[in-house]
């Protein structure tokens, strides 16, 4: 692994880049990860139809990114209630407003560790949800 001063122009340049799959049966996102050093990947529901596969492509992923000098990002957008990015067969968390309403903090502290246990087993590196202050 290189720390980013080491990198290439090319791959600084690279790494800017966060990119969806629209279609992976050809997964030709692996050209981005190779040749073009990309900085990470973000996954939608139609990326996958059960855990499964969803667990299949996070590894072919990070797999494709093996011989790059830097760690890839795999984000999604899971915030929970209707928007909802894991497969139908993993337990879906109220939204963040539905929690929030609740106004107790340990039942938003434990659900937030829920998500953040259930992205990180399933190999996601960054996931772009809201936050509580």
């Amino acid at each position: 692994m290189k720390n980013v001063q080491e990198l290439t122009l090319e791959e600084k340049i690279g790494q800017l880049f966060m990119v969806g799959i629209k279609d992976d049966k050809e997964f030709k996102i692996e050209k981005l990860i190779k040749e073009n050093k990309i900085g990470g990947v973000i996954l939608y529901s139609r990326n996958y139809n059960n855990y499964e596969e969803m667990v299949k492509l996070v590894n072919k992923i990070k797999n494709t990114n093996k011989n790059n000098n830097i760690p890839i990002f795999i984000s999604i957008d899971q915030e929970g209630g209707r928007v909802n990015r894991m497969p139908d067969d993993i337990l879906n968390i109220r939204s963040a407003t539905k929690i929030a309403r609740t106004e107790n903090i340990e039942i938003a502290k434990s659900s937030g560790k829920v998500m953040a246990t259930m992205l990180k087993q399933t190999g996601i590196s960054m996931n772009f949800a809201p936050t509580f202050n």
